[in-house]
C-alpha cells in the first residue's frame, strides 16, 4: 500500500469505528425505551460524567496556567520546565476530580432525600 492510501484509510477507519459504536449505543437505548426499562439512573450518570469532565478540564487548565506562571517568574531553564508542567497538571487535575466527587456525593445525597 502506498503512504497516501494509508494516510487516508486510518482516519477513515477511525471515523467509521466511532460512528458504528455511537449507532449501536443509540439503537440499544431506543430498544430499552421501547421496552420501558430505561431509568433515570442513566440520565444521572451522564450528568455526573459531564460534571467530572468539567472539573478535570478546569483543573488541567489551571495546572497549565500556574506552571506557566511559575516557570516565567522563576526563570527556569528549558530542561526544568516539563517537570513543573506535568506535576502541576496532575496535582490540579486531581484536585478537580476530588472536587467533582464531592459535588456528585452532595447531589446524590440531595436526590436520596427527595
Amino acid at each position: 500500500m502506498s503512504p497516501e492510501t494509508i494516510a487516508v484509510s486510518i482516519p477513515l477507519a477511525f471515523f467509521l469505528m466511532i460512528f458504528a459504536i455511537r449507532y449501536l449505543v443509540n439503537r440499544e437505548k431506543l430498544a430499552m425505551i421501547e421496552k420501558g426499562i430505561i431509568t433515570d439512573y442513566s440520565q444521572r450518570k451522564r450528568k455526573i460524567s459531564v460534571i467530572r469532565w468539567g472539573y478535570l478540564m478546569i483543573g488541567i487548565g489551571l495546572g497549565l496556567l500556574s506552571s506557566f506562571i511559575i516557570t516565567k517568574l522563576a526563570g527556569l531553564a528549558e530542561d526544568e520546565a516539563p517537570a513543573i508542567y506535568f506535576s502541576m497538571i496532575f496535582i490540579l487535575g486531581g484536585i478537580g476530580l476530588v472536587m467533582a466527587h464531592k459535588v456528585e456525593k452532595k447531589e446524590t445525597r440531595e436526590e436520596e432525600l427527595l
